[in-house]
């Protein structure tokens, strides 16, 4: 499904802390526009009922049922541009 890289996962950790969520999954949800594009969010939250849960690098992720298809095959990482780090986010290699 998804895989965090270690630099992500340090990151994730780091937040996770400076937001008081230790403890919480991260939750990873996807939609599809009409155009075929699609938009991701993240944020810590708790699993719920039918959530689907899998841990990589030592991250809870979540993700809603419906949405697993969407995020099949990617993996979470840090964004580099002009030598600065930007927010995680997902790529499909």
């Amino acid at each position: 499904m998804i895989t965090v890289t270690p630099t992500a996962a340090q990151q994730i950790r780091a937040a996770a802390i400076a937001s008081d969520a230790e403890g919480l999954a991260l939750r990873i949800a996807a939609r599809r526009d009409a155009d075929g594009s699609l938009h991701y969010a993240m944020g810590f939250d708790e699993v719920r009922g039918q959530d689907l849960r899998v841990a990589s690098e030592g991250i809870d992720l979540v993700v809603a049922t419906g949405e697993r298809d969407l995020l099949d095959r990617h993996d979470a990482r840090l964004r580099r541009i002009r030598g600065r780090r930007f927010p995680l986010h997902l790529h499909q290699p």
